[in-house]
Formats: C-alpha cells, sequence, structure tokens
C-alpha cells in the first residue's frame, strides 16, 4: 500500500482546503521527508487527515459522530478528508466528509459521508459507510489497529511495545498481528472436549434404556402369530363364502322388481301410441304443403319490391319543386356577393397612400426611443456608480472605527491573560502527564471490563447451578414416583394372572375359538342331522351311529363359550393396557436417569469452573488497585502544576488544554495584529481622501444626461401625434392585415356563393335522372310479377289446393314439423329400448341359481355373516398386537445397534479432542495463544535485528529462553553480554523502539507491500551520531521502495532532510503549510 495524494479541508488549525502530493518528484527520489513546526502547529493533523480519509476515525480522536466532532476547523460549515492510494497497480480514493446543516458555521452536524471509488475511472465501488471500511480493509488487508502499527506510527505509541510487561506485550502482540483466532481455538478445543464427554455420556445411559426380550420369549411370540394367522385366513374364507350367499339372494330380488317395473313402462308406451295417431297424420300433410314453400316465398318477394318501387317514385316526385326553388335563392345570393367584393378591392387600394406616410414616422420615433435609450443607459451607470462610491465611503469609514475598536481588543486581551506566559512553558510536560493519565485509564477500563465480565459469569454460574439443583430434587422425586406405579402395575398384572401364565390363557382362547368354530359347524349341519335314522349311513362321514339325533344335551352351549371368550378378551385388553402403562413409565424412567445423569455431570463443570474465575477475579482487583493508585498520583500532579499557574479552573482535561493551545496561540499573534490594524487604518484614511472628487464629477454629468433626456421627449411627443392621426394606435401591418382579411373575407364569401349554387343545380339534374330510371324499372317488375302470379295458380291445382288460402292453413312452421319428428322418433327408440331390457331382465334371472339356496333364508346368512366378521376382527387385533412386539423387539435391536454405533464413533471423537486438548486446550485460551505469539515475538525479533544492524552494529535483540515474550538485548561490544531492555538509555531505547517499530509494521502489513511510512515521534533523546545513524537507516529503507515521513520538531532534522513539509502557525489560530507538492485553496 502507498499513500500517492492527500486532499483535505477546515481540520483543526489548517483552515481552507490543502492538496498534498506524495509523487512529486521530491519524495520520489528523495524518499525520506519531514514535517516540521513548533509545537501545537498541526502537524499530527496531516496523519489525522490520513486516518479519517480511510477509516472515519484518527488515533487522538476515536469518536467523530453527528454528536461530536473536535477536528473540524472553528467556525467552519463543513471539512473533509480524502486520500489516493496504490494497492497492486490499481489506484483508489478514499474520501470521506462532514458538513452542518444548510452549510451555517451555526448549524448542527450532520450524518458523515464516506465513499471508495475507482481512482482512475472515478466509478464508485462503495457509497455506503457501514460497507466503506470494510472494503478498504479487504483491498488493503488492514484494519485500523494495523493501519497505525504498519503505516502510521501514532504519537504516545512508538516506544510502547519496548517498555510494556509481558502481559502488555502479549495483549499488544494480538491486537497488532491478530493472533486472537488462537486463544479463541484454545478456548473450542476445551469446550468441544467437554461438549464430547457430555454426550458420550448421554449415548451410553440411552444404550442402557433399550429392553431386549430373550430368543425364547422372541420364539414364542412369533409362533403364536402364525397360528393366529392360519385361524384367520380359514375365517375369511367362510366370510367370503357367505358375502356370496347373500349377494345372489340380493341380485335375484332386484331383477324380480325391475322386471315389474319393465312390464308396467310397457303398457304406458302403448297407450301413448294411440295418443300420437293424429299427429302424425297432421305432419304427412304438412310435409306435402311443404313442397311449394319455396315458390310461395319467391312470389312474395315480387310482391314487396313492385309495391317499394311505386313507394319511391312517389318521393321524387314531390322532391322536384323544393330543388327548383334552392336554384333560384343560390344564384340571387351569388351575385350580391360579387359585388360587394368589387367595392372591396377599389377602397383598398386608396388606403396606400396612408400607409406610405406612417411609415417615414414610424422610423423617426425609432431613432427617438433609441437615442432615450442609450441616454438612460448612461444615468443608470452613472447613478450605480455613484452610488457604490457612496457605499465604499460609508464602509471605509465603518472599517476605520472597526479598526480602532480591534486595536483597543488587543491591548484589553493581554491585560486580561497575563498567566500565558508561564503556562506556554509548561504545556509540553502538562500534555505529557495528561497522557499518562489516559493510558492508566484506558487500562483501568479494560481490567474492570474483565472484572465485570468475570462477575456475570460467576452470577450466571450461581443462578445455573440453582436451577440444576432444583431441577436434580424433581427429577430425583420423580424417579422414585415412577418406580413405584411400575411396582404397582406389576402387581396388578400378577393380580390379574393369578397361578396361571399369560400363555396358558391364550391357550384357552385359542381352544375356545376352536370350539367355537365347531359349534357353528354342527348349527350349519342341524337340518342335515333331523333326516338321520340309526342303521342309515351319514352323508358327511358315513357313520351308521348318531348320538345327537335324541340327545341334543350333549353338545356344548354356544352362550357359554361365547361368554367365556368375551371374558378372555377383556383379560387381554387389561393385561395389554398394564404392559402399555409399564412400558411408558420404564421409557420415562431411562429419559429421567439420562437427564439426572447429564445434570450432575453439568454441576461438576460449573462449580469447577467458578473456583478458576474465582482466582482470576482475585489477580484482576489487584491490578485494578495498583493502576488507580498509579492514576491518581499522576492526577494529584498535573492538578497542583495547573493551580501553580494560576490558570482558570475546568471539568474536562482535554478540552482544558485545547483551549489552553488556543490562547497560547492567540497570545503569539496579538503582538502581529496591532501593527497589522496601524497599517490598515492609514490606508484606508488615503483611499477615503481620493474618494470625495469622483463623488463631485459623477453628479455634475448626470444633470447634463437630464437635460438631453427631456429635449428627446418633446421632439417624440409631436411625432407621436402626427401619426395619431393617420392610423390611431393601429401599426401599418395591422391596417394591411386587417384590410387584407376583409378582402380575402368578401372574396370567399363570392366563392362559397357561387358553389351553392352550382350543388343545386347538380342535385336537381340528379333527381330528374332518378325518377327516369325508376319508373322503367316498375314497369319491368310488374311484367315479371304477373308472370309469377300465372304460374303459382297452376301449382295449387296440380298438387290438389283450392287455393292460397287453405294451402296456408295446411302448412305448419319448420320448428312445428321437426317436434313431431323428432315426438315420432323417441316413441320409436322407447320401443327398442324396453323390448330389449326386459329380455335382458328376463335372462339374468333365468341365469341365477337359486337351488342351491332354496333351504337358506337372507337373515340366517347375515347372522353367520355378522358372527364370523366378529371372529375376523378379534383374530386381527390379536395379530396386530403380536406383530407390534415383533416389530418393538426389531426396532430395538435396531436401535440398540444403532447407539453402539454412535458410542464407538464418539469415543474417537471424544480420544481425538482429548489429545489435542492436551496439546493446544485449555479453559482461559492462554496456552495455545502464548505458543503462537512466542512464533509472532520470535519473527518480529529478527525483523527488528535486521532493521537495528543498520543503525547500531553493538546490539542485539533476543528472545528469553524461559519466558517466551521477555525481550533482552545481547551487548556485541561486552563480550555478547545478555542485558534487559530496562538498562538501555534514553537514546538507546529510542533506537531498539524505531528498530521494534519498523518490525512491527512489517508483521502487521500481512501480505500487503507497505510503501508509506508515517513517525509521529520526537527524536530529541538521539545526540547528534545518533540521529545520523537513525536517519540514514530510514533513508536506506529507500531501497525497499518505501516513502518515509517523519513529524519532529528537531532543528536539526531541517539540515539534514531536505525535503519538508512545513507548518507554519499564523494569526487568530491558523496554520498554513509550505513545500513540495503543497497547493491551497483558500
Amino acid at each position: 500500500m502507498k499513500i500517492l495524494r492527500l486532499r483535505f479541508q477546515n481540520l483543526n488549525s489548517l483552515v481552507g482546503e490543502w492538496h498534498i502530493d506524495f509523487e512529486h518528484e521530491d519524495y520520489v527520489q528523495n524518499g525520506l521527508f519531514a514535517i516540521t513546526g513548533p509545537t501545537g502547529a498541526g502537524k499530527s493533523t496531516i496523519l489525522d487527515a490520513i486516518c479519517l480519509g480511510l477509516f472515519g476515525e484518527t488515533p487522538r480522536l476515536a469518536n467523530i459522530s453527528k454528536s461530536e466532532n473536535e477536528i473540524m476547523s472553528r467556525h467552519q460549515a463543513q471539512c473533509l478528508a480524502e486520500v489516493t492510494f496504490a494497492v497492486d497497480d490499481k489506484i483508489y480514493r478514499s474520501t470521506w466528509s462532514q458538513t452542518r446543516a444548510r452549510k451555517l458555521k451555526t448549524g448542527k452536524l450532520q450524518d458523515s459521508k464516506h465513499e471508495l471509488a475507482d481512482a482512475i475511472s472515478g466509478n464508485i465501488i462503495e457509497d455506503k459507510k457501514s460497507r466503506t471500511i470494510a472494503a478498504i480493509e479487504d483491498i488493503t488487508h488492514l484494519n485500523f489497529k494495523r493501519f497505525t502499527r504498519s503505516v502510521l506510527l501514532a504519537q504516545g505509541s512508538f516506544a510502547a511495545f519496548l517498555q510494556a510487561s509481558v502481559d502488555e506485550r502479549s495483549d499488544m502482540l494480538q491486537q497488532i498481528t491478530g493472533t486472537e483466532i488462537y486463544e479463541t481455538i484454545s478456548k473450542q478445543v476445551h469446550m468441544n472436549k467437554r461438549e464430547a464427554e457430555s454426550q458420550l455420556q448421554l449415548l451410553q445411559a440411552a444404550a442402557n434404556a433399550v429392553v431386549l426380550l430373550d430368543e425364547e420369549a422372541l420364539q414364542d411370540i412369533q409362533q403364536q402369530w402364525q397360528q393366529t394367522q392360519q385361524d384367520n385366513a380359514q375365517t375369511e374364507h367362510a366370510l367370503e363364502q357367505t358375502r356370496q350367499h347373500i349377494h345372489t339372494h340380493e341380485q335375484h330380488a332386484k331383477l324380480h322388481t325391475q322386471q315389474q317395473l319393465l312390464t308396467a313402462q310397457w303398457q304406458a308406451h302403448e297407450q301413448a301410441q294411440q295418443a300420437m295417431q293424429a299427429d302424425v297424420q297432421r305432419l304427412q300433410v304438412a310435409e306435402k304443403a311443404q313442397v311449394l314453400q319455396a315458390d310461395f316465398q319467391h312470389l312474395e318477394h315480387l310482391r314487396q319490391r313492385q309495391n317499394t318501387a311505386q313507394t319511391d317514385m312517389a318521393q321524387l316526385q314531390n322532391a322536384l319543386p323544393p330543388l327548383q326553388e334552392q336554384i333560384d335563392v343560390a344564384l340571387t345570393h351569388y351575385q350580391k356577393t360579387l359585388q360587394q367584393y368589387q367595392e372591396h378591392a377599389q377602397q383598398t387600394e386608396s388606403q396606400q397612400k396612408k400607409w406610405q406616410h406612417a411609415a417615414v414616422l414610424d422610423a423617426a420615433l425609432r431613432s427617438e426611443a433609441q437615442q432615450q435609450n442609450q441616454i438612460t443607459a448612461q444615468q443608470q451607470d452613472l447613478k450605480t456608480h455613484h452610488k457604490q462610491q457612496q457605499q465604499a465611503e460609508i464602509n471605509l469609514r465603518q472599517q476605520c472605527e472597526q479598526a480602532q475598536q480591534q486595536l483597543q481588543a488587543v491591548h484589553d486581551w493581554a491585560n486580561e491573560h497575563p498567566y500565558l506566559s508561564q503556562a506556554q512553558k509548561w504545556l509540553p510536560t502538562g500534555q505529557k502527564q495528561w497522557q499518562d493519565i489516559q493510558i492508566l485509564a484506558s487500562k483501568l477500563e479494560s481490567w474492570q471490563q474483565q472484572q465485570n465480565f468475570f462477575k456475570q459469569n460467576i452470577a450466571r454460574h450461581e443462578s445455573s447451578q440453582h436451577e440444576l439443583q432444583t431441577f436434580i430434587h424433581h427429577t430425583f422425586d420423580r424417579k422414585q414416583q415412577l418406580l413405584q406405579e411400575i411396582t404397582q402395575e406389576e402387581q396388578a398384572i400378577a393380580l390379574l394372572l393369578g397361578d396361571k401364565t399369560i400363555s396358558e390363557y391364550q391357550t384357552e382362547q385359542d381352544l375356545l375359538l376352536q370350539q367355537q368354530r365347531l359349534l357353528h359347524k354342527i348349527e350349519s349341519l342341524e337340518a342335515e342331522r333331523q333326516h338321520l335314522s340309526d342303521g342309515d349311513a351319514c352323508p358327511l362321514c358315513g357313520a351308521t351311529s348318531h348320538p345327537y339325533i335324541h340327545n341334543e344335551h350333549v353338545i356344548p352351549s354356544m352362550s357359554a363359550t361365547q361368554e367365556r371368550l368375551q371374558e378372555l378378551d377383556s383379560f387381554f385388553k387389561h393385561l395389554q393396557e398394564h404392559e402399555r402403562r409399564i412400558h411408558g413409565k420404564q421409557t420415562n424412567y431411562a429419559t429421567l436417569k439420562q437427564q439426572y445423569d447429564f445434570k450432575q455431570i453439568q454441576t461438576q463443570q460449573l462449580q469447577q469452573e467458578q473456583r478458576e474465575w474465582g482466582i482470576q477475579l482475585l489477580s484482576i482487583h489487584q491490578e485494578i488497585q495498583n493502576t488507580q493508585q498509579q492514576s491518581d498520583h499522576l492526577l494529584n500532579q498535573l492538578q497542583h502544576s495547573w493551580q501553580e499557574i494560576g490558570l482558570p479552573e475546568h471539568v474536562d482535561w482535554n478540552k482544558a488544554f485545547e483551549q489552553l493551545q488556543r490562547r497560547i496561540e492567540q497570545y503569539q499573534n496579538h503582538a502581529q495584529k496591532e501593527q497589522s490594524y496601524k497599517e490598515k487604518l492609514a490606508l484606508l484614511n488615503k483611499d477615503l481622501e481620493h474618494l470625495l472628487p469622483q463623488l463631485q464629477k459623477d453628479s455634475e454629468r448626470l444633470q447634463q444626461l437630464a437635460t438631453q433626456m427631456q429635449d428627446s421627449q418633446n421632439q417624440q411627443q409631436d411625432l407621436q401625434q402626427q401619426r395619431q392621426q393617420l392610423l390611431g394606435t393601429q401599426s401599418i401591418e395591422q391596417a394591411q392585415n386587417r384590410w387584407q382579411t376583409m378582402l380575402q373575407d368578401a372574396q370567399k364569401q363570392q366563392e362559397q356563393q357561387y358553389q351553392t349554387w352550382q350543388l343545386a343545380l347538380n342535385q336537381l339534374t340528379q333527381a330528374q335522372q332518378r325518377l327516369t330510371d325508376a319508373q322503367a324499372q316498375a314497369q319491368s317488375w310488374q311484367q315479371e310479377l304477373e308472370q309469377t302470379q300465372h304460374q303459382w295458380q297452376q301449382l295449387l291445382v296440380q298438387h290438389a289446393f283450392q287455393d292460397e288460402a287453405q294451402w296456408q292453413s295446411l302448412c305448419l312452421s319448420l320448428h312445428m314439423m321437426e317436434a313431431l319428428r323428432t315426438q315420432q322418433k323417441q316413441w320409436e327408440h322407447t320401443h327398442i329400448q324396453l323390448q330389449q331390457s326386459m329380455h335382458h331382465n328376463q335372462a339374468a334371472l333365468d341365469a341365477l341359481n337359486m337351488e342351491t339356496l332354496k333351504n337358506t333364508d337372507l337373515s340366517t346368512l347375515q347372522q353367520q355373516l355378522k358372527s364370523l366378521q366378529d371372529a375376523n376382527q378379534s383374530q386381527n387385533q390379536r395379530i396386530g398386537a403380536l406383530a407390534q412386539q415383533i416389530q418393538q423387539q426389531e426396532q430395538a435391536k435396531q436401535q440398540f445397534a444403532q447407539h453402539h454405533a454412535r458410542i464407538q464413533a464418539m469415543q474417537q471423537e471424544c480420544q481425538r479432542w482429548q489429545n489435542l486438548y492436551k496439546l493446544i486446550g485449555s479453559s482461559d485460551g492462554k496456552k495455545y495463544r502464548v505458543f503462537a505469539q512466542s512464533l509472532t515475538f520470535n519473527h518480529l525479533v529478527q525483523q527488528a535485528n535486521r532493521q537495528l544492524q543498520k543503525m547500531n552494529e553493538r546490539y542485539l535483540l533476543k528472545q528469553n529462553s524461559e519466558a517466551l515474550l521477555q525481550l533482552d538485548v545481547i551487548d556485541q561490544f561486552q563480550g555478547n553480554e545478555v542485558r534487559s531492555a530496562k538498562n538501555l538509555s534514553g537514546g538507546e531505547s529510542f533506537i531498539v523502539s524505531l528498530a521494534l517499530a519498523l518490525g512491527l509494521s512489517q508483521l502487521s502489513g500481512h501480505n500487503t507491500r507497505i510503501e508509506s511510512l508515517f513517525l509521529d515521534e520526537g527524536f530529541g533523546t538521539l545526540d547528534e551520531d545518533a540521529l545520523e545513524v537513525a536517519l540514514n537507516a530510514l533513508a536506506s529503507l529507500q531501497q525497499d521502495g518505501k516513502m518515509i515521513g517523519i513529524i519532529s520538531h528537531v532543528a536539526a532534522l531541517k539540515e539534514r532532510i531536505s525535503t519538508q513539509i512545513q507548518v507554519e502557525p499564523r494569526q487568530g489560530g491558523v496554520s498554513s503549510l509550505r513545500g513540495s507538492g503543497i497547493s491551497h485553496l483558500s
């Protein structure tokens, strides 16, 4: 990244718009330049402008918003910062700006604007403030913190890394290089290991809760399921036969009813045929008359045509007299308009002489008006100039009075601030003390935030522990209650079973069902059994002995069997309900046990974390006390010095120092103002003496112009009277247009009347021709009508009609004839359908075989069907219950296998996280963070040593082998003796700090090439030799393509660095810039 150009406006003391071109040949050739000027002149404002243009904040002012902006110059309505920079051969332009409402100096601050654009094409890349900074970070790979560590090393933080403690250095490395990810990884490893162990315990508890039957019990259930399936198949076969018999009965009854209905419809159809005979005869006569319909329609057409022709001839004869009258009227009007046109033409010729005389007068009037305009313009110019001269006189006198007042105010202000001379000497020391207090306050705030964080976590853990204990007690009570309920259900099952087992009850039920089927079969053979006699062979089994003929009481009772089956059904329902409840309670108990064990583990983990955080909280409390004591001591020293000088009391130290700085600048400028006001008074008096003669000369010239204007107006009045007598207020063109319009209107009227006359003649001729044509056509149509009438009478005789009236009475409409035909066709179609339906219905009755069912009625079959359906439903329920038990066992096996596989996978995952935890895991993230930072610190030491060798061959930096973030110094002139960095002198500390700062710049840049570097730090601690070495080392960086800017007020820099940007204070607390590539737009 390289800064190419900087443009800013109204920032601090640099009022107006300033441009700095870092591509100027002086910066390119030398590579090293200095920003110089006295303290408080505004040197650091240039670096603030760079930060503001890129990131919308500065190292000194983090909060620049709609409610607060302390960087905008006083009494200004807007401020701006624009940076043009290059990254990877691409050039970008970032612009930040903020204005006040309506661009008034007293207006409220508005929201700031920030946009990023392509500097070559001007295309906007991003113009939303929230996304512009993200886009810049994405392009440069630098955020604000990294930028201030790699490109711009701000004042007050230059040597912070060297002087920091181990913990502070760790925090700084984390902020600069972004190694906070390693702390996050270490904490995440700790959390993942603990979560994996918890999940493993939950999986093991879930596997233990799965209940599996032994193989013998499972086989017993499967055998019962197979036997019940076989019984159900027999029952369904009997059901199907019974349904078929019922369907045959119902079909026979339905066909018999349909046959009776068809017979009744046939009789009604025969009666309808007799009623239709009259309509059939009427249709036959109408069809005969329909043959002459076309001839009659032709005759009627000829009759209507002849009547229409007679009517048209009468109308044409009546229209001829009015047309002749129109022709006579049109001729009279035409002759009258022709005479009017000729009269207007003669009058127009007589007006030409008046128009010529009026044109001469108009030319003279225009000449006088032009002369008056010139005189008026000269008068206006002189009046304006005279008024300006008078206002200038007033302004000069007011400026003289104001200069006198300003001169007096300078003297009064100096008398009111006698303490500023001593305050000017003390200000740098006071600012350094306040910066140290702010650093301590920032540390104190950081420690207090950590303290609040740990307190909140401890309070949250205590609340969580209380909730866990409550949940554990409640879960334990619920577990005991479930155990009691399971025991009660098992006792109820034992009481329900009595001395038998479940299999014995199921065997009894199977036997009773088989007995019930046999009893149904016996009942179905009851009719056959009544025909048996001893000695005769049974047609079913062939036996000659029939013991049940006369001993019906030996046949088992059907009602007793059904009652016992109902009792067993009720028994199994109660048994299944108890088993279902036991299974649900066992599942709830296993779930509660898992939750109970998991909450116990969580409680132990929370207690361990709470003990660790308590130790850290005590350590943080001690750091807060130490930091607070240091801050209070420095603040007391600052307040004592402030009061000793006699400075005014205040509330805000930042504003107090800013106000003091402004007053010192005002104190320095007041002496210059006094001389300036005196010179200004002398110039004003001289201008006033020169202005008075010019005012007298302008008054005389105005009087001459007024006389000329009066003469011209008199001449103009005479000409206007002559012109009024000729044409009045009309112009020549208006008069000519009026007469020409009148002549054209007369000509148009004459032409219109002529056209009207010709049109009337044409209409009369056309009407006479139409009457002649109509008379000839009517005669021809009358002959054709008489011939057709004769032919029509012959056709009536040929078809046996007496006359036309009889023929019309016998005709029917086409709609009526079509309706009669449709009615006849419908009757024929219904006749055929009824014959076919009666035939098909009788064939279906004959096809039914009712011989096999003549001994059984429909009600008996329906009762038998109901009994079979009940038995089938009971068997299906039994099959479903057994199948559900088998399916549950299969699911339990699969669930157990899945739990086992998950436990093995989770054991491997848990072992992996435990191994990783041993390497880098810790609850506070310190283990991995320190390791990563030690590698970063080692790389930083190598980078710093490269820079240090260019500046001082005596010292080398070394990473402490025990404390990995501790920095030692090797003295090569003292036999490579290892020294602590705290023992270095002021100049040596600066050299080492500069080397570390350059090394940090390399680290913070990541994968971005840093080609611009700004150092905002004083070089006052260096002697001449050390200063020369440091400058040579910085200048050598030009070989790497870097451009380096140094901000300092050391006078020796002016001699050693030729390229400079000089910040020079002016009057009123305003500064200006001077140097290469600088331009200013006030």
